[in-house]
């Protein structure tokens, strides 16, 4: 009876110790997340701009500056 409950008994240092090394390890998988989400939002953005000022749309007019703001502001 002793031997079944010695096995049963879950070690919380082990799981201590294997939590406290996976959380770096997620942060930094989650900032590398979104540095490369945020990367592909900005070529993205830039790759429009142009397209659309090549097309004869000002640097100025009121769309580009709305999505402009739109994706400055999910960025944040």
């Amino acid at each position: 009876p002793d031997d079944e409950n010695q096995t049963a008994t879950v070690n919380p240092a082990g799981a201590h110790d294997l939590l406290h090394r996976s959380v770096p390890v997620l942060i930094f998988l989650g900032l590398t997340t979104m540095l490369i989400v945020n990367g592909a939002t900005v070529c993205y953005l830039y790759q429009h701009i142009k397209k659309m000022t090549k097309s004869g749309k000002s640097m100025n007019s009121q769309v580009l500056q709305n999505q402009v703001r739109v994706t400055i502001t999910g960025l944040i």
